[in-house]
């Protein structure tokens, strides 16, 4: 049977099991409707796409657009005035993002050996956090104490963050990302973090050193398109993107290995 839009529930939809899609997805898919419009908890609307080809065919659009300004952008909650202009190159289209996406990677933080000559110190980040978990005793608390402290410790040395700063970080990002705090309070936190990632990128500024961040400021020095505002914006997206992500997989990975012992290997 085919499901109409006003049958379809409050997106997003729920999960039966966690590393499974909503039902919802496949229901759509294979209905005479694969792109629906659908209701979200905060009374806003939004698009879903369910097939692949014409997934790809929204992605290679050039009238699809990434930016945050563009009015029809698909924001789940209400969103601070300035989060939708002051973004990074994630909220930008080519050739703007073309551009800076390129200059951020070629500032070398994520070569193959640069990486690998950080695998010591990432062992000895996991070694502590692990020594801190069985010193504290069943039960513990896998996504605070290994799960978020691991990607954001490693994070914060790549970014030249100093260590005492990761719980003030966390916690707003917590707010503006978490989807239960009001606008107000989303506003207060991106002004708290603004200021203090201005505050870090001076410092950089003044004072180099062998981190990203430093790194990057130089680069866009040499090319004569620095920009502080900017060098900030990209600053909050790389922290978020590199210990967010990683943090939702290493505790989706370990509940994978508990509801399915026979995945561990020696």
């Amino acid at each position: 049977m085919t499901t109409n839009a006003t049958e379809l529930p409050v997106f997003p939809w729920h999960r039966g099991c966690p590393m499974a899609p909503p039902d919802q997805y496949a229901e759509v898919r294979e209905s005479d409707a694969p792109v629906r419009k659908v209701p979200l908890a905060t009374g806003r609307t939004a698009w879903v796409v369910t097939r692949y080809d014409l997934i790809k065919q929204v992605l290679a659009d050039p009238r699809s657009s990434s930016a945050r300004a563009h009015e029809g952008f698909p924001y789940y909650i209400e969103i601070p005035e300035q989060f939708k202009t002051d973004c990074s190159f994630i909220g930008w289209d080519p050739p703007k993002h073309t551009v800076h996406r390129r200059m951020a990677a070629l500032s070398g933080a994520f070569t193959k050996k640069r990486v690998l000559d950080m695998r010591p110190r990432m062992q000895e980040i996991v070694d502590e956090c692990i020594d801190t978990m069985l010193e504290l005793g069943p039960p513990v608390d896998l996504v605070g104490e290994l799960a978020l402290k691991v990607p954001l410790t490693i994070m914060c040395g790549i970014l030249g963050i100093p260590n005492k700063d990761q719980a003030f970080l966390h916690s707003c990002t917590e707010i503006l990302f978490g989807g239960g705090s009001s606008a107000t309070q989303r506003a207060e936190a991106i002004e708290r973090v603004g200021r203090y990632l201005e505050e870090l990128v001076i410092s950089k500024e003044n004072d180099p050193g062998e981190d990203l961040i430093s790194r990057m400021i130089k680069k866009y020095r040499d090319q004569d398109m620095y920009d502080r505002r900017e060098m900030c914006n990209l600053t909050r997206l790389l922290m978020n993107g590199g210990h967010e992500t990683s943090t939702a997989m290493i505790a989706i990975g370990v509940m994978t290995l508990l509801e399915h012992p026979g995945g561990w290997s020696g």
